[in-house]
């Protein structure tokens, strides 16, 4: 089962590499990693091309700013794999993420939530996600608040449009 990644990225030179290193370190390995740089003013671009020769990482530029919903759509636009996982630029997953992520999706969810801690400089809050599943009116209402970097859902399950 591969999974697409997604990581919008604007200006995000200083939190980036950890973004993507958090990927490159899970156990669950059969994904790629698709990162659209979201026509940033900062070295992003740059740090980017460091990745650019790796067959698992595919990089897209915008050529014009199109927000992190717009970004979002580029990846799911360009990917061609049935399951994705967003992880924003400034977040970072545990080695784990993927893999537990995955075994319920075997177990027949569609859409999977992780806890995840809430990072400030000067604090660090765990928060337990409401649900360990979503059905998707809950997901596309967001009638749970839901954090997008700990999701994982199979495309087919829910309906996007391109802006």
């Amino acid at each position: 089962m591969k999974i697409a990644i997604g990581i919008p990225a604007y200006n995000c030179e200083k939190s980036i590499e950890r973004a993507i290193n958090s990927v490159l370190l899970q156990t669950y390995q059969d994904w790629h990693l698709y990162i659209v740089d979201d026509a940033s003013t900062d070295n992003t671009n740059l740090i980017l091309s460091n990745y650019a020769e790796n067959e698992k990482i595919t990089i897209i530029k915008n050529d014009v700013n199109k927000g992190v919903s717009g970004t979002r759509n580029v990846i799911l636009n360009t990917s061609d794999e049935c399951y994705v996982a967003f992880l924003d630029s400034d977040d970072e997953w545990y080695t784990s993420k993927l893999e537990k992520q995955v075994e319920a999706i075997h177990r027949g969810y569609k859409i999977v939530i992780t806890d995840y801690n809430f990072v400030t400089e000067t604090k660090s809050k765990p928060v337990v996600a409401p649900y360990a599943s979503l059905d998707k009116e809950n997901f596309l209402r967001k009638n749970i608040r839901v954090c997008f970097s700990s999701v994982l859902f199979m495309k087919t399950s829910v309906q996007f449009e391109s802006i």
